[in-house]
Parts: structure tokens; sequence; C-alpha cells
């Protein structure tokens, strides 16, 4: 009887309850909340690279995009191979610690019987350029994407042009083009010097640097430096044991170890010079000179018995 009672109880409070009942669904308001946020608005935005003029984005004539300095920054990349995953279209694969592949529009660059090696350390049917400069390895007409001059810290602006665009640029434009142009200011008061310093994990250490300095008001002077130092995992997958083994198990013997097989442990270690003059000596003329200098060492792993050791340097003249 008691019971009865308690259960009685409890049943005319949950009536006397107010109840509320919701008339749109989450899934609408979450849709309806997306479709309010605002759009970037890059109806003013210029790009050159869509048919080597200036003109709005809007209006180029070819399928193309472009990261603003103030996105890039937003996104927290930190190489200009990372801020490239901003740009709708580009596929951007980090193989290890710092080295990346990349791809527009998912077109990979793997010929029949062509090596891993030869495939997966250049890309050859997309043109990389610096400021107007084609940058490309002269051998086999490819790019070391982990030997480009520039760092983040450069970075005005990417200007990427999706498609064929062999018209304008030539052979290497088969799936697009890819365009870093980098900051360069026109006039310094005195002197600008700006330093960042970033680590992380696996060892990872990226310095940065640039000084301007305005000599006489016709001529202004910039350098800009980068290095990075990036470290990899000690354990390599094995497809025949099915298990992750360490690293001294697939290295050659220890007599050929230091010829064949030097630091291993690195996965990225560079360092790159830049310089900039402008010259003025007029408001209707200027005069603009520019070098740029890479030193890098790359470690990457095609497979358990098929890895390299790449060391390479590349200087870049106007």
């Amino acid at each position: 009887m008691i019971l009865k009672k308690v259960f009685c109880f409890f049943g005319f409070l949950l009536y006397a309850l107010p109840l509320q009942a919701q008339t749109d669904s989450i899934y609408l308001s979450s849709v309806n909340e997306i479709l309010g946020l605002p759009l970037r608005n890059k109806a003013g935005v210029d790009i050159v690279s869509a048919s080597k003029k200036s003109e709005r984005l809007f209006e180029a004539p070819l399928a193309a995009s472009v990261i603003t300095r103030e996105e890039i920054i937003a996104s927290g990349a930190t190489s200009v191979i990372e801020a490239l995953r901003l740009v709708p279209g580009v596929m951007v694969r980090e193989t290890n610690n710092g080295n990346y592949s990349v791809h527009i529009r998912g077109l990979d660059y793997v010929p029949a019987y062509a090596a891993l090696i030869d495939a997966n350390v250049t890309q050859t049917t997309s043109l990389v350029m610096i400021d107007y400069r084609p940058v490309y390895n002269h051998l086999n007409g490819g790019i070391f994407w982990d030997l480009l001059p520039i760092d983040i810290q450069d970075l005005e602006r990417i200007e990427v042009v999706r498609g064929p665009a062999s018209t304008l640029y030539g052979a290497n434009a088969v799936s697009g083009v890819i365009h870093f142009i980098t900051r360069k200011k026109s006039s310094y008061k005195d002197l600008d010097v700006s330093l960042s310093s970033q680590t992380g994990t696996m060892n990872t250490l990226l310095l940065n640097t640039m000084i301007g300095y305005r000599l006489n008001p016709k001529l202004n002077f910039q350098l800009s430096s980068n290095y990075q130092n990036r470290e990899r995992e000690n354990l390599y997958f094995d497809d025949l044991s099915n298990d992750y083994v360490p690293l001294d198990s697939i290295l050659p013997d220890a007599q050929l170890r230091e010829t064949t097989s030097p630091n291993p442990g690195i996965s990225l270690q560079k360092y790159g010079l830049n310089a900039y003059l402008n010259y003025q000596p007029s408001s209707e003329v200027s005069f603009d000179l520019s070098a740029g200098f890479s030193n890098n060492v790359a470690h990457r792993v095609e497979g358990v018995y098929l890895w390299n050791i790449i060391k390479v340097e590349m200087l870049m003249l106007p």
C-alpha cells in the first residue's frame, strides 16, 4: 500500500512539470548557423598568375585561388608547403616530418616502370615559381619541395592555377601553376628587424629572421634567412613481419653505415638565404634584384628496404 502511494506521488509530480517541445531539429539549426557565417570577401583580391597580368580573382579565365598572408598566419602553417593545404584542389601529403608531396587535383606523377624515388621526390607536372621565376631541378625538370629557399615568413601570398597552363608557361604546367609571391617592402624608415623561432616534438626547431634597411631615399635592401631541423621516428613498418621494427635492423652493415646512411635520424635539415634589392630612380621606374640560396639534407623512406638520403644545394638568381 505504501509503495503504491509513493508511485502515485511521483506520478503527480511528473504530470505537474511543464513540458517543452522543439520545433526545429538540431540538424537544421546547425545548418542555418553555418549558412549564416560571414563569407571571406575576395572580390577585391588580384591575381597575376592566371594570365600573366594583374586582374581580379573573379575575372580570371582559369580556375585559380589566392591565399593571402593573413590566411597563412591564421592557419598556423609552419612551412610554405603546409600552407598549400589551404588551397582547394591541392593534395598535400606529409611523408615524414617536414617532407611533403604535392599534387594538383590528385594528379600523381607515377609513370609506368618508374622508380619510386624519382616519382615521389620530385614533381614534374606542376610548375612552381617564386616571384615569377620558375624553380625546378635541371636534371629531370622536377621540383624538390623541401629545397625551396623561402620560408613561411617570406610569403606575401600564394597563387595557384588549377588545370593545364602550358600555353602560358610551357611544358611543366601540365596540372597547374603554384606561384609563391614574397613580401617586399618598397621603403623602410630606418631599420626593420624581425625574428621568430618555434620548437616542437621530434626535436623540431624552426628559425626565421628578416632585416630591411633603407640605404637612401631611392635604394632599399632586404635580407631573410631560415633554418629547419626536424628528426624522424626510429621505428619502421616491416611488410614481411607486419610489425614495426627498429632502425638498426634495416640499416646496412656497420662498416658501410657511415658512408651509405649518415645521420639516419634526420628527417629534414635545411637552411635558406634570400636577398632583395630595390632601386627606384623615379616614380615611374623601378629596378628589382633578388637571389636565393638553399642547402638541404632530407631523408625519405620509400619502403623498408628502399630508402635514401638526399643532399642537394640550389642557387637561385634572377
